[in-house]
């Protein structure tokens, strides 16, 4: 089977990216909308065993279109009590519903690298609200030099070190800095609220 450059571009977020996501969200971010283009492309990939299909109770469509809370570089300075609030408000407010989580198969790293890492089940609201924030920041990467690393890239890698600790994502400038730090918000205390901006406080940091 021959691959599209859609399709092609699709397998690289999800090894290099992105752990998961829904089919509306890859209709969104490498269809650019076109909802009859994806479902033949997707249910072509499938078939041909580059991506899995199953379905699962989450909480999907949170829409967030700007972060929660911006840290500048060297500064560690948080409300974290405000920020978890919001970030716990937002969670309650989604219901669960069952729908489709597409993830790459095992055989997609070997010809577009990265990994194809299985969330825990605890995981799977988590890394589907991170690709949503992917979708928000891909357009705006192409072309511009910067890239979106992953945590598992990180992980894996050895060209950062963030203390033992590994952020959702990055954006790397092309000479190889970071330009941000990515956190996607899950319902968090105000304690790890503050954990996080501590840690990553020679950066700058996203929640989102």
């Amino acid at each position: 089977m021959d691959l599209t450059t859609r399709q092609l571009a699709l397998l690289d977020g999800l090894c290099l990216r992105v752990r998961i996501c829904t089919p509306a969200q890859a209709t969104a971010i490498w269809y650019q909308g076109d909802a009859d283009l994806a479902r033949g492309e997707l249910r072509d990939l499938e078939a041909a065993g580059w991506i899995r299909r199953e379905t699962r109770l989450v909480k999907t469509g949170l829409g967030a279109s700007e972060p929660i809370y911006t840290s500048d570089r060297g500064s560690s300075i948080v409300d974290a009590g405000a920020v978890g609030y919001r970030l716990k408000k937002r969670w309650e407010a989604i219901q669960v519903a069952e729908t489709e989580v597409l993830r790459a198969a095992d055989r997609a790293p070997r010809l577009v690298g990265g990994q194809c890492v299985v969330p825990r089940a605890s995981e799977y609201n988590h890394d589907l609200h991170v690709t949503g924030v992917y979708g928000l920041y891909r357009e705006d990467l192409n072309g511009s030099g910067r890239e979106w690393v992953s945590g598992d890239s990180i992980r894996t890698g050895r060209q950062f070190d963030f203390g033992g600790q590994i952020p959702d994502a990055i954006i790397v400038t092309p000479g190889g800095g970071i330009d941000a730090v990515i956190e996607g918000g899950g319902a968090y205390p105000a304690a790890k609220v503050a954990e996080i901006v501590h840690a990553y406080r020679d950066y700058r940091l996203e929640i989102w």
